[in-house]
């Protein structure tokens, strides 16, 4: 079961490695089109920075409940200078990020109205890796590699991650035996070899290869690079893993609204590396990077996606309503330990009646703020009328089988008797 897999995520070191981006917002609002030019004034309401890149997995590897490493590089301009104070505010390890004279940290400020990305204006310049802070990341290996239960490489392209740093870094992870996942840039993948998972999506999956499927592709990627896995996004297909031997397996994935597709892949990479650092198979990691990129793409910009996050996500869109065991619940609440919930626990479904009914709304109304929980101790459930109670707008969830639930792990919670 997908939510099984939540409970075992544990605080194991990621070393996330690759181009450290600055993502900057201008947010406003657009009702004109310029005199000057055929294109919409946007009046500024505000402006905000976020981290971008390997920095963006990085908070997202923290909030899985991982602890980041980051490797990689800025400039000794404001961008760069900015990066890192929100790095330290995000308490991220930034031990491994060098400054480079002469680099122009990358950025890209979106302009945006109503949800709408109206503008994007990148600064930048690909200079590649300096000698002297190729050498000083790679003297310093052993000491960035102590307590690391999984590396994820995070190449965007913009020149960090050069020929020597990227094989000495896969070759560091296998020599110590310790998983790595490479979300890949350009063509040539065989710079990756040797990687434990390799994530492209579809359309990088097929220009690596001469094939027009991505089936094909992977054939051929798997049979020309050594790699355990070959993980491609699909975007609204889902995740497919492919393996050496021709072996697939495929997660689809419920369709979403798209918001903002900017830092999905991150978040997968995030969620993929925690995983495995975890010691979560890839099988059952795969369809909770589903839910996790479902999530992000539903927010703007870089978004940070949480355990809770996920859990939630599961609960709101369980194939089975608002109605859950006892079990699946117990396995989701480590995820929800931090949100503020409200247990109403019912009468037996045969005492049952039109007031009981009234009361809970009530409840439900009184506590906009807390995810209300439903609680049966019926271990069998009477599916039409845990339905019934599952259509109440606004309440969140109908758990039977609660008479032994232990909540002591909640931090923020409510109980009321019937």
């Amino acid at each position: 079961m997908v939510a099984s897999a939540l409970s075992k995520f544990s605080a194991k070191t990621v070393l996330i490695v690759g181009d450290c981006l600055l993502d900057r917002y201008i947010i406003g609002s657009s009702q004109r089109i310029s005199p000057e030019a055929p294109v919409p004034i946007v009046l500024e309401e505000k402006r905000f920075s976020r981290i971008g890149g390997a920095c963006n997995a990085a908070a997202n590897i923290l909030a899985l409940g991982g602890i980041p490493r980051l490797v990689g590089r800025v400039g000794d301009d404001i961008a760069g200078k900015e990066l890192l104070s929100l790095l330290q505010t995000e308490s991220i390890d930034t031990s491994g990020v060098v400054i480079q004279r002469g680099l122009v940290t990358p950025s890209k400020t979106r302009v945006v109205s109503q949800s709408q990305q109206l503008l994007r204006v990148d600064g930048e310049k690909n200079i590649p890796l300096s000698f002297e802070c190729e050498k000083e990341i790679l003297d310093r290996l052993p000491e960035l590699f102590k307590g690391v239960s999984c590396v994820a490489i995070s190449d965007y392209a913009k020149g960090t991650l050069s020929d020597g740093l990227l094989r000495a870094i896969i070759e560091y992870a296998r020599s110590k035996k310790i998983p790595s996942v490479a979300d890949p840039k350009g063509t040539d993948f065989s710079k990756y070899a040797g990687t434990t998972v390799l994530k492209p999506n579809a359309l990088e999956t097929i220009r690596a290869s001469k094939q027009e499927t991505v089936e094909e592709a992977a054939k051929e990627i798997l049979e020309e690079i050594a790699c355990s896995v070959l993980m491609v996004t699909r975007s609204d297909k889902g995740i497919s893993l492919f393996y050496p031997g021709g072996k697939e397996s495929h997660f689809p994935v419920q369709p979403k609204e798209v918001r903002d597709v900017t830092g999905a892949g991150d978040t997968v990479l995030a969620l993929i590396s925690t995983a495995l650092a975890s010691g979560i198979p890839i099988e059952e990691a795969a369809p909770l990077a589903n839910v996790a990129a479902a999530c992000a793409i539903e927010r703007l910009g870089c978004a940070v996606i949480s355990l809770q996050d996920i859990a939630s996500h599961l609960l709101q869109h369980s194939p089975y309503g608002k109605v859950c065991t006892k079990e699946r619940f117990n396995q989701l609440l480590p995820a929800l330990k931090e949100d503020p919930l409200l247990f109403v626990h019912m009468p037996s479904y045969t005492s049952i009646s039109s007031d009981h009914l009234l009361c809970l709304a009530q409840h439900v109304q009184d506590h906009p703020d807390r995810k209300v929980i439903a609680c049966f101790d019926e271990t069998v459930a009477d599916s039409p009328f845990l339905d019934l109670i599952g259509s109440m707008q606004s309440l969140h969830l109908v758990v039977h089988g609660t008479k032994d639930l232990s909540l002591e792990a909640l931090k923020d919670r409510l109980t009321i008797e019937l």
